[in-house]
């Protein structure tokens, strides 16, 4: 740690007292012998009885003569097993309620602070989050100071069951938009102490959930602090979380886009963008893997990975496909970038482009297109598009028109990134590529093996460049010339001779 950190102070705090029921607790005759709690198959009864054992448990773990565990404490298992019905009550809103009124929140705050079974603290921490999400039990952790310094203090637990759950109840009372910014605040005062805390449980942890769940909690921080965003966005923070990327593995999967995500919201900020640069080959590795493992499926799902499959895109754009600084022998797998970009465009051009008029009775080639819009599918273009494309001619029966305003928001982000990659690549292309060049084995494969419907998809977005002065098609003509690819020539030249 460093030596300017300000360590979170709970010296004070009435939770280090010995945790006592709420006054009244124990002596109310109706709560002993209450009813079944609404939606469960326990009795306030129970509840009651259950919270005593735990009260009497902490005690005896605190007696003289029990201090002589380093790791902590065990507890009866039927009293674990109780606490664990108990978690999973605590999801029940009739529960909550009554939970609440008897200040379980104050008790269970005790009992944590007092506590020196792992097992027990990460029970009533998961209890604790369950309660959050009832937004009067969440402002009153929100008001009471002693109980969010409570809650950071734990993320230096070294127990990663207990940080699982600690950084859940942090990320609810964060989501809160009428309780967040008291929590924002205690974060910012520690906040030195709370980053190298964060960073340490990247870099070591490995445990997924919990690696994830502190990804989200970067995440929902990043999003509702951009000042935090511009301090945390350095290469120490990078260097954690491709720490935790590595341990979470680059197959798609929940763990991993929360992280890819971040990386995205980094990019937004000045600092960010510099520490991934300096992190550009790491980072670029994890994009590419990702991309390779959802690209060797047979149809990419860009419906459900739109918003990664966008931030991916977005980072490659930005941090590698520019002209000054582009270096063609450091990126990674750059033969497998153009196949999965045209991976990525075969699942999403049926979202964006519709047949708006089809050819003639003879198959010929369709007329420009006009803008009255007589097709009776063109209102429901989506799964018309997805059944007209089956090969070529299919494609080639019908003129296709861009419509972004329909579909879905993410779907439009991830077409405009794909845009960029495609646009980008293809200026970067030289006009003469030397021979085993990977420049060379690109063009080879556009002219050989790319399926000539993939290039017709290319050309098509590549038009989609009204404010561009000099027109890419051009340039991809004059490259097929330049290096003899007869193939990409003609169809090039079949799109230019029909744009003109």
């Amino acid at each position: 740690m460093d030596e300017n950190v300000n360590p979170i102070d709970c010296s004070d705090s009435p939770f280090r007292s010995n945790p006592t029921l709420p006054a009244g607790f124990d002596d109310d005759d109706e709560l002993l012998n209450a009813d079944i709690i609404t939606g469960t198959a326990f009795s306030k009864q129970w509840l009651f009885t259950v919270l005593m054992k735990l009260i009497q448990e902490v005690d005896k773990q605190n007696e003289p003569g029990n201090d002589d565990s380093e790791f902590g404490v065990d507890v009866n298992e039927d009293l674990q097993d109780e606490l664990c019905n108990l978690w999973d009550m605590s999801m029940n809103s009739d529960v909550v309620v009554f939970m609440h009124e008897f200040k379980s929140v104050e008790l269970l705050s005790a009992v944590i602070v007092k506590s020196r079974a792992p097992r027990v603290t990460e029970i009533c921490v998961g209890i604790l989050g369950n309660l959050s999400c009832n937004p009067t039990v969440c402002s009153e952790m929100s008001t009471n100071p002693e109980f969010i310094n409570m809650v950071l203090l734990l993320l230096e637990n070294p127990d990663g069951l207990c940080l699982v759950q600690t950084v859940r109840l942090l990320y609810c009372c964060l989501q809160s938009e009428e309780h967040y910014l008291p929590w924002v605040a205690a974060i910012k005062d520690h906040e030195a102490n709370i980053l190298e805390l964060v960073k340490f449980i990247m870099a070591s942890s490995t445990n997924v959930e919990l690696l994830k769940n502190v990804g989200e909690l970067l995440n929902l921080l990043f999003y509702l602090e951009d000042e935090l965003c511009e301090r945390w966005s350095t290469t120490a923070m990078l260097t954690a979380m491709l720490e935790a990327v590595k341990e979470i593995g680059f197959q798609p999967c929940p763990a991993l886009e929360v992280f890819i995500h971040n990386f995205q919201l980094m990019s937004c900020s000045q600092n960010g963008v510099l520490a991934l640069e300096n992190m550009s080959q790491p980072i670029l590795e994890v994009l590419m893997k990702y991309l390779m493992f959802l690209c060797d499926e047979p149809i990419v799902p860009v419906d459900l990975k739109a918003k990664y499959l966008a931030a991916i895109l977005s980072l490659i754009n930005l941090i590698f496909l520019q002209g000054s600084k582009f270096d063609i022998g450091s990126f990674y797998k750059i033969d497998m970038f153009p196949k999965c970009l045209f991976k990525i465009l075969e699942g999403l051009f049926p979202y964006i482009y519709h047949p708006v008029e089809s050819s003639d009775s003879d198959g010929n080639k369709p007329k420009k297109k006009h803008h009255h819009h007589h097709h009776h599918h063109h209102q429901q273009p989506q799964q018309h598009s997805l059944s007209v494309v089956e090969d070529l001619a299919s494609f080639k029966r019908y003129q296709w028109k861009k419509e972004i305003s329909g579909c879905d928001p993410s779907l439009a982000v991830l077409y405009k990134a794909l845009h960029s990659s495609f646009l980008r690549l293809s200026w970067l292309i030289p006009k003469k590529t030397t021979e085993d060049s990977v420049w060379c084995q690109l063009l080879h494969y556009l002219d050989t093996e790319c399926s000539e419907l993939h290039l017709h998809y290319l050309l098509l977005i590549l038009q989609d460049e009204s404010e561009d002065i000099k027109n890419p098609l051009h340039h991809l003509k004059a490259v097929s010339d330049s290096n003899g690819l007869y193939r990409l020539h003609h169809v090039v030249m079949d799109t230019v001779v029909d744009d003109d």
